[in-house]
């Protein structure tokens, strides 16, 4: 080790503070995975980093490569850049050491020793359901989902999810109709993905929580996923998926549901169709059988009038015409032509009212130009 370098360690103490530290062992735990009790039994990330080679080699057992790391990301990580991205992505950064930490967590054999978190805290450790389920999840399956997130977010449990395309997405806007969500991300809390998500992830940082054990700027892999499932599936008293196949990662979610001693329930659909047969799986193996929010309450030891209702969402107004197409949008999705001649106006008048419609969240549009009504 050079001169320099030693001299640079040497200033530790005194120009960096504990969040530095954190930053630091975030980008650690991308290649070398501290345990949580570790960093928990030496007091935190500081007291880590200045523990010297012994002490680190008694508590872990660590080869030389693992302490090279540790030296690697001290001399190398850009703490200037680390601490402007960190402010400017608006997080907390919540440890395993603080009281917010959320104690479900805790469950987990390798429970994250950090999250990065943007939003709301508390709802962390509000009473949840994860609701997962497949990226090409089938139309039927989305509209399951959605419905489903809004009827349980309307008794005050916070729907949790992964922000994926698919099922995930639609149980987060379904959510976010009547309550509150969270969206646990395979990436930094600074990357914008998946592509098409841009407008759902402000909603959720404005009136839910996004949160994420990845350090900033980490590009989601296919690693991460999975990964990432294990928080979805202890962040909720119970796992509900909803359109996946038989190798869908929504499957993966419910197995650590299961390892957690968890409830699992599936909500069944079309037994000719592969992309359920996921789901369909899961009943034939105990699954509990989800067709309505009480069902999820139960399955998760809550009847119905125990729940806490979320504070109801105030109706945007509307104008004539957006209230006559929104009356008229009753029953299955409809084409515009049909809206607008059951709403008794002319395209154009109605297919601008629908997009007003479907910016105040009270109207979806759907594939083969199809709308449906959302409240």
């Amino acid at each position: 080790m050079s001169d320099a370098v030693e001299d640079w360690l040497e200033l530790r103490a005194k120009d960096r503070c504990d969040l530095d530290y954190w930053l630091m062992l975030a980008q650690l735990q991308r290649t070398v995975a501290i345990p949580a009790r570790v960093i928990s039994q030496v007091g935190g990330a500081p007291e880590l980093f200045r523990a010297s080679g012994t002490e680190i080699s008694e508590l872990l057992g660590t080869k030389p490569s693992v302490l090279k790391r540790m030296v690697q990301i001290e001399v190398n990580c850009d703490l200037g850049r680390e601490r402007r991205a960190f402010v400017e992505s608006g997080a907390s950064l919540v440890t395993i050491l603080a009281d917010e930490y959320p104690s479900c967590l805790r469950d987990l054999n390798d429970p994250p020793p950090c999250l990065f978190v943007l939003g709301d805290l508390d709802l962390l450790k509000s009473p949840a359901i994860s609701i997962v389920g497949s990226r090409s999840a089938p139309e039927s399956a989305l509209m399951d989902a959605e419905d489903l997130a809004a009827r349980t977010a309307s008794q005050g449990v916070t729907v949790v999810s992964g922000f994926a395309l698919g099922v995930d997405g639609a149980a987060h806007r379904g959510a976010l109709r009547e309550g509150a969500t969270v969206a646990v991300l395979g990436c930094g809390i600074d990357v914008l993905y998946p592509s098409g998500h841009e407008s759902l992830r402000a909603d959720i940082a404005d009136r839910g929580a996004l949160v994420t054990e990845m350090p900033l700027g980490s590009q989601p892999r296919r690693w991460t996923f999975p990964k990432r499932n294990r928080i979805i599936a202890a962040l909720g008293k119970g796992t509900v998926v909803i359109g996946a196949r038989e190798k869908s990662g929504a499957l993966l979610t419910a197995g650590w549901a299961r390892d957690l001693g968890r409830p699992v329930g599936a909500v069944p659909g079309d037994t000719r169709d592969a992309r359920h047969r996921g789901a369909l799986k899961l009943l034939e193996e105990g699954a509990h059988l989800i067709g309505s929010a009480d069902d999820v309450l139960r399955m998760i030891d809550m009847e119905p009038g125990d729940a806490k209702p979320a504070t109801p969402r105030r109706r945007p107004n509307l104008s004539p015409h957006e209230s006559k197409v929104h009356s008229a949008l009753q029953g299955d999705p409809q084409q515009l032509d049909d809206i607008a001649a059951a709403a008794g106006l002319d395209v154009r008048q109605a297919s601008t009212a629908l997009m007003l419609l479907e910016v105040k969240g009270l109207a979806r549009r759907l594939p083969g130009g199809r709308f449906s009504r959302l409240e």
